[in-house]
């Protein structure tokens, strides 16, 4: 009888396409054959083996086919995934931003990753240096290792950088990109007289003080981050100060002044004193308190506010307090 089913075995590394005529004895029905294939670059290959019979098959077929898949992989120690770059996207100037990829053995024996070194400063290698790959798996299967890529902008921009493995066998090396973006801004306006500043943009992460410096005459009010209320501290020259620190978003600052006033009080003859005889308040604010004493025998006559006559004489010998406001 003619046999009408046959197989094959396939070697995903070695040997070449064969076609070599085999006879198939009557009453066996079929007979196992080996097809070799030699990948010429890594990657995936699919194609068609067919065998021709003579004479036909029951069916009267000449040929019968069946698909074939062949991986080409290295026999060496590489950077996966082939042939990719290791992209990190975007970051804040002063932001880190990582990624990995992978070091992969294919060969028969363990190999050590001596170094890993970028050329690029906005990136660095965090890890990998010093680890031992195991020997390949299988004939399919390599023993992988990740390697992590930071990647922190010093400033705005697109950035690549090649990655260089070395190891104690082959030197593979991989690349990794990334962009630079600006860091979060500090936005300042204020009301009054007086000025905040400055309005500028700072790195991921970073701090910043902002000086607010009131008019002459003038004082700070009230400052605002991003809607609350915060404190500032006193600086030099009758300036303010307000710290930043560790900074991850943007920020808004209001600054408000208000305008001082002086208030001087005195005394019109020898029959008393006043307390205190000068007095500086703002806009706005609660009203400042005067004492005034009159001697024994003496009483008070009338307080002068701005030239308007403010009360009439009517404490004796007492101890008087008189309000004046804004």
């Amino acid at each position: 009888t003619r046999g009408s089913r046959w197989s094959h075995n396939m070697d995903e590394l070695t040997g070449c396409y064969t076609s070599t005529p085999v006879v198939v004895p009557a009453c066996v029905g079929f007979i196992d054959f080996d097809t070799c294939v030699t990948p010429t670059s890594q990657g995936d290959y699919n194609g068609t083996l067919t065998a021709t019979v003579s004479p036909a098959f029951n069916n009267g077929s000449t040929s019968q086919s069946t698909s074939m898949h062949v991986k080409g992989i290295p026999s060496m120690v590489t950077a996966e995934p082939l042939g990719e770059n290791l992209n990190l996207g975007s970051a804040q100037v002063g932001q880190t931003k990582s990624g990995s990829f992978q070091v992969c053995n294919y060969r028969s024996s363990p190999v050590t990753i001596n170094s890993i070194s970028v050329n690029d400063g906005n990136f660095s290698v965090a890890g990998g240096v010093g680890t031992v790959i195991p020997a390949v798996q299988s004939q399919y299967t390599p023993t992988c290792r990740a390697v992590t890529i930071n990647f922190t902008p010093q400033a705005t921009g697109n950035f690549s950088s090649n990655i260089q493995i070395n190891t104690t066998a082959e030197d593979p090396t991989y690349t990794c990109s990334g962009t630079g973006t600006p860091g979060p801004f500090i936005t300042i306006s204020s009301t009054g007289n007086g000025t905040i500043t400055p309005s500028t943009s700072v790195q991921y992460g970073g701090n910043i003080t902002v000086t607010m410096t009131p008019s002459t005459g003038n004082t700070l009010n009230s400052l605002t981050d991003n809607g609350s209320t915060r404190t500032a501290s006193s600086g030099p020259s009758g300036a303010y100060t307000y710290t930043l620190s560790s900074i991850t978003i943007d920020h808004t600052l209001v600054a408000s002044f208000r305008t001082m006033y002086t208030v001087t009080a005195n005394v019109t003859g020898s029959g008393g004193t006043v307390s205190p005889t000068s007095a500086t308040n703002s806009y706005g604010r609660t009203g400042q308190s005067f004492t005034l004493t009159p001697y024994n025998g003496y009483t008070l006559d009338k307080i002068i506010d701005n030239g308007i006559d403010v009360i009439s004489s009517a404490y004796v010998n007492q101890s008087v307090t008189a309000f004046i406001y804004d």
